[in-house]
């Protein structure tokens, strides 16, 4: 009879102790994280990323561990840039990624497959600059010039803008386009062009340029870009709980980079294997906000009529039919204050 009493005092005790250790899993946000990862089956996620401004989220997000913590297994794959994500996500390589939204307008103008899912980051007025030849003092003085271009993505837009802050169009200039970084400052170094956007990534290679200066910025034509997260609509569609996941990681890893500056800049630059300080002025030039705003959808139409109108694209493109929201709801009601 003690025994037995005995027993039941042992298996009421070892209930009670894994009714304290649930309880504190319940109300340890850090713990409750880790049940996530351990209970909930690991999806394999693709994921697309440039060498700079578009990577550093999803790089923070996996190398502090917040993409495991909620049950995905990232396979970050590099592109060249945004536009290259994009077609990347459309090819099926990868199934999530980030692209700026020029890139995007004229990705969306062929009824692409691909759905906007949140806003990644928006750049500062000092992210992109005009650098030109020193005997360009101002911009009227392009006319007749080459213009080095990055081709496919928002470089193009930010030209016609700069250009048109002094009535020019670019009829007025020779564009010469690009497939890399590297190809454009090379051509600006050998004066094969008379003018390149400088982005911070590459503001020491620009800088060691002799014979050229910084024209303006892009707060000087009053135009900011915005990144935004893309998927494809399959992905989207049959994973929307991955994708809510995703999103969280990189709301934490977001929060990790306001609170861990020097650090989120020394893990960056060593994954993508530049010097901390490059990466910290990089990543200085940009807010990143896993959200969607009314502001956000016009300034993505706004881009989408420009290129319509400036015959970039043949068809018109609504952006509203190309938002899958729903995850980025789910996430953070408040995260999304766009209403059609």
């Amino acid at each position: 009879m003690t025994t037995k009493k005995n027993h039941w005092h042992r298996l009421l005790a070892l209930i009670s102790m894994a009714l304290v250790v649930l309880g504190l899993g319940l109300f340890n946000p850090k713990a409750t994280d880790t049940a996530y990862a351990s209970s909930t089956k690991t999806t394999t996620v693709k994921i697309g990323v440039d060498y700079g401004s578009l990577a550093y989220l999803q790089i923070i997000a996996k190398e502090k561990g917040y993409f495991t913590a909620n049950g995905i297994n990232a396979k970050l794959t590099n592109y060249a840039s945004g536009v290259d994500i994009l077609n990347g996500i459309v090819l099926g390589q990868v199934q999530i990624g980030a692209g700026y939204d020029y890139a995007a307008t004229t990705r969306l103008a062929t009824k692409s497959n691909l759905r906007i899912v949140s806003k990644l980051a928006t750049d500062t007025d000092t992210t992109h600059w005009f650098t030109v030849a020193s005997s360009i003092k101002k911009v009227s003085q392009l006319k007749g010039k080459t213009i080095g271009v990055l081709k496919g993505t928002s470089e193009e837009y930010l030209w016609a803008k700069e250009l048109a802050s002094a009535g020019l169009t670019t009829k007025d200039v020779t564009i010469k386009q690009f497939s890399s970084k590297a190809e454009t400052i090379t051509a600006l170094q050998q004066g094969s062009v008379d003018g390149i956007i400088g982005e911070q990534e590459y503001k020491k290679q620009i800088s060691a340029i002799s014979d050229v200066h910084t024209l303006n910025n892009q707060g000087d034509i009053d135009q900011n870009e915005l990144a935004m997260v893309f998927s494809n609509s399959t992905f989207a569609k049959n994973h929307p709980k991955v994708l809510q996941a995703y999103l969280k990681a990189l709301t934490q890893a977001n929060n990790y980079i306001k609170t861990h500056k020097n650090e989120a800049a020394k893990i960056s630059a060593n994954y993508l294997n530049l010097k901390t300080a490059d990466g910290k002025a990089a990543m200085a030039g940009y807010k990143y906000d896993v959200s969607f705003s009314q502001a956000d959808y016009k300034h993505l139409q706004t881009i989408a009529n420009w290129t319509y109108k400036n015959k970039v694209i043949t068809s018109p493109v609504t952006i509203n039919k190309y938002l899958n929201l729903s995850a980025l709801r789910n996430l953070d009601s408040g995260a999304v204050t766009y209403s059609k």
